[in-house]
């Protein structure tokens, strides 16, 4: 595919412990691709593994582009990744460490305040953290600040974000919000990849799905041929029930 994000042959050993092999997978740019399995399949590796961030073996692209090939800065540019959780404990206020999402746009000779403050503005806009801007990052709650690495990210302007179950502690509300923003982003061709635990959410607000059980891809394609009985009894060992559980939506005319 050739407007993808392209993973080929990437396994990840840890220690003496294979935690990934052989993973292949293709996620297109302008849809959100989701990545599933049970706790310890390797979710959380594989997304750190293509953000370069864990030592592996076979290939990353995006659009036939080698991600090894690249410089950091250069691959920054491209590429943003989401956490579950960071490591930042200084006391920055958020539009510093929305800002951070700049640096690779800040070196050299190619400085440009004004475009990186009008970034860092719409960023925190998209992401409803605004009304944060001058607060201490450290301050906030464990779902604010994942909305500020959200924003961080989006602030990057990379085409390609991998996000780490990024509506966890997050209320109903900035859920919704949340999965309306990546349809936008995806609708506007960025490539949208997320680890993702709720079923009835892939199926809903997904396009492709790629299942991972013990380090290996058992299936991939469109969410809602994935996410079918059979297979999700083999892998995650339960039963769905359809039209189960409650369903949510924000009111008309709320953005």
């Amino acid at each position: 595919m050739a407007d993808a994000l392209l993973v080929q042959g990437l396994s990840v050993k840890l220690g003496s412990r294979t935690v990934l092999r052989d993973v292949a997978l293709e996620a297109p740019f302008g849809e959100i691709t989701a990545i599933l399995g049970p706790n310890g399949a390797g979710k959380s590796t594989l997304l750190r593994a293509i953000s370069g961030l864990v030592p592996h073996s076979g290939r990353v692209s995006l659009s036939g582009t080698a991600l090894s090939s690249l410089e950091p800065h250069e691959r920054a540019k491209l590429l943003s990744f989401v956490p579950q959780s960071t490591l930042l404990s200084v006391a920055m206020p958020v539009r510093e460490v929305v800002l951070q999402g700049r640096y690779a746009h800040r070196s050299g000779r190619a400085r440009d305040p004004a475009g990186d403050a009008h970034a860092v503005a719409l960023a925190m806009e998209e992401t409803d953290v605004a009304q944060f801007a001058e607060r201490v990052f450290t301050q906030l709650s464990f779902g604010e600040q994942r909305r500020v690495l959200l924003a961080r990210a989006l602030a990057t302007g990379a085409r390609t974000i991998l996000l780490d179950e990024p509506t966890a502690a997050l209320d109903i509300a900035h859920s919704l919000r949340l999965y309306a923003l990546l349809r936008s982003l995806s609708t506007q061709g960025r490539c949208i990849v997320v680890v993702l635990h709720n079923l009835d959410e892939v199926r809903h607000y997904t396009d492709h799905a790629v299942l991972l059980k013990q380090g290996c891809v058992t299936a991939a394609g469109r969410s809602l041929d994935i996410l079918n009985a059979p297979r999700v009894r083999e892998v995650y060992g339960v039963d769905i029930i359809e039209g189960g559980g409650l369903g949510f939506r924000l009111p008309e005319g709320q953005p």
